[in-house]
């Protein structure tokens, strides 16, 4: 709510500022200092734009965005997980020199579910050898699958538990995916809104300890990464993002009534 809050702000301010500055060189048409007017409108307008367009660019080269992206998607997915539940992300584990770096983990009474979070978007066939292709106008073409990331995320998991500990998920991230052949695929393929069910629902014949599978894997995190600030530098890019939008936005259109002030004049 808060955010939103800031962001209306945002835009009400980017479009008011430049309105004093229209409203301040239109009214000095009136009294004949068309060059001043003309000067001052510019200038304003240019360096106003201008500041805003330097600073979304430095947010944009400082960051990965996809990765921003991906970290702030997958953690509002992970906030509707229900139930006693430990999810993480971004975390490194070493165990018997074996090191690995793990997108996204929940651990559950259940089991170690081992996220694999899939951005695709459109249409996507899952052929009988397990191989992922895109569909576009040309046909089908080949793509990266899910599975390499799977089974790099076991290797250090299965250090650290046993087989059946281990649930491998595939979670797709975007609503504007569909997939054709799941059943050619041997890890669970779920949809970001229905991760929490899937979870809930998974059945096994006796539960474990939480607490305990927790704890395995605490004492192999060598480290993780500062969710907290990439939840910031996400929040400082997308206003950056809406601050130069909008900026440009109430620019293009005052410029254009401007300029019909100057021929109607």
């Amino acid at each position: 709510m808060k955010d939103n809050i800031k962001r209306i702000y945002i835009c009400f301010f980017s479009f008011f500022l430049i309105y004093l500055v229209y409203k301040m060189s239109t009214l000095l048409l009136k009294m004949g200092l068309d060059s001043a007017a003309t000067e001052i409108f510019y200038i304003i307008v240019s360096l106003y734009l201008g500041y805003s367009l330097i600073r979304y660019m430095q947010y944009k080269k400082s960051y990965s965005f996809d990765e921003l992206e991906l970290y702030n998607r997958v953690n509002k997915i992970f906030s509707k997980i229900e139930g006693k539940v430990t999810p993480l992300q971004g975390i490194t584990l070493k165990k018997d020199e074996v090191k690995g770096e793990l997108d996204s983990i929940v651990v559950t009474s259940k089991g170690v579910f081992n996220i694999v979070s899939c951005s695709y978007i459109g249409d996507i066939k899952i052929k009988e050898d397990g191989n992922w292709y895109k569909r576009d106008r040309r046909g089908d073409y080949m793509i990266s699958s899910p599975i390499n990331k799977i089974k790099k995320n076991r290797e250090i998991l299965s250090k650290i538990y046993n087989e059946e500990e281990i649930v491998d998920v595939v979670l797709l991230l975007s609503d504007y995916i569909e997939i054709e052949g799941e059943e050619n695929f041997s890890v669970a393929i779920v949809k970001n809104d229905e991760l929490n069910d899937y979870i809930n629902d998974y059945e096994i014949e006796d539960e474990y300890d939480e607490s305990g599978l927790y704890d395995k894997l605490y004492v192999t995190i060598e480290s993780e990464k500062d969710l907290d600030g990439i939840k910031s530098s996400y929040k400082k890019y997308i206003d950056a993002k809406l601050q130069f939008r909008s900026r440009l936005a109430a620019v293009s259109i005052f410029t254009i009534l401007y300029i019909l002030n100057i021929i109607y004049k």
